[in-house]
């Protein structure tokens, strides 16, 4: 059952219970004490306020969670999008300026996907439980050759593989698709851990006036 339609139940539960109440001689027991109608309607309210300020926080969490799952897959589309090209340039021959103008482009997606002021790609942040990658040029498509770690900044001028068409250069940037290719299934996978619903404690302040 969705949030709306627990909300949206409220009227026809507190009019039952009431009704309920009405029937049973306008009293209940409660704590070995009797309480009027009028008071047991006011602790159903309250209960039901209560669990609707509860609903309205998970909407609230569900919603942020969703704008930046959005948002990490938005940047790391593009990255992958990018890396694609760096592939295309690397298998072919491309200019080593042309190399270096996309791997810029990478850094630039990769510094700008936000959400709400905190970066999302810088190796820190996690969203739905996905560990999201940093996925600036210089910590992608990590590989280890010889006791050696690459990385696709490596293809860069001036890195240590800067005009390379061979196939480690194609392994790094393949090891880049992949990185960025599993961040993405994992955020489109997972889902949003549930908040805290109040539910059973609405149930227990309905039963008080049972």
């Amino acid at each position: 059952m969705g949030v709306s339609e627990l909300s949206g139940g409220r009227g026809g539960v507190r009019s039952a219970r009431i009704a309920q109440l009405a029937r049973d001689g306008a009293t209940a027991a409660r704590g070995g004490r009797t309480i009027s109608a009028t008071d047991a309607a006011r602790t159903v309210d309250r209960a039901h306020d209560r669990a609707d300020i509860d609903f309205a926080r998970a909407d609230a969490f569900a919603t942020a969670d969703a704008d930046r799952a959005r948002a990490a897959d938005a940047g790391l589309g593009a990255i992958g999008g990018l890396l694609g090209e760096v592939r295309q340039l690397v298998t072919e021959g491309g200019r080593q300026t042309e190399v270096d103008a996309v791997l810029a482009d990478v850094d630039r997606v990769a510094a700008s996907a936000t959400h709400a002021g905190a970066k999302l790609l810088d190796g820190t942040a996690a969203v739905r439980g996905v560990a999201l990658p940093a996925a600036d040029a210089a910590r992608l498509g990590t590989v280890r050759r010889n006791d050696q770690t690459y990385h696709v900044g490596d293809l860069r001028c001036g890195g240590t593989l800067a005009g390379a068409t061979d196939g480690l250069a194609t392994e790094v940037v393949d090891t880049a698709v992949g990185q960025v290719a599993r961040a993405r299934a994992a955020l489109g996978t997972s889902r949003p851990a549930r908040p805290h619903s109040s539910t059973s404690a609405l149930g227990s302040q309905l039963n008080l006036v049972a």
